[in-house]
């Protein structure tokens, strides 16, 4: 995930997401360690779902409707390629 970081394009759409989200994981690889120490805890079994909660709504924020699939409607307005 973190692999954008080291090329010059870091700033394009699809590289910042990846470094936002591999960055993201990073951080929340302490949430497992202290589910090791305090497997009932019911506030890292919540951090350890709100994980993938902010990760599902980091996809989500930055989805676009590829050419090939074409609009979901015709309301929806120009294609952007």
């Amino acid at each position: 995930m973190l692999v954008h970081e080291q090329n010059a394009w870091f700033f394009q759409r699809s590289s910042f997401l990846h470094h936002l989200m591999g960055w993201t994981l990073v951080i929340a690889a302490v949430v497992p360690l202290a589910r090791c120490v305090r497997p009932r805890s019911v506030a890292i079994g919540s951090a350890f779902a709100l994980t993938f909660v902010v990760i599902s709504v980091m996809l989500y924020c930055d989805r676009d409707v590829a050419p090939v699939f074409g609009h979901l409607s015709p309301t929806v307005g120009a294609p952007h390629r």
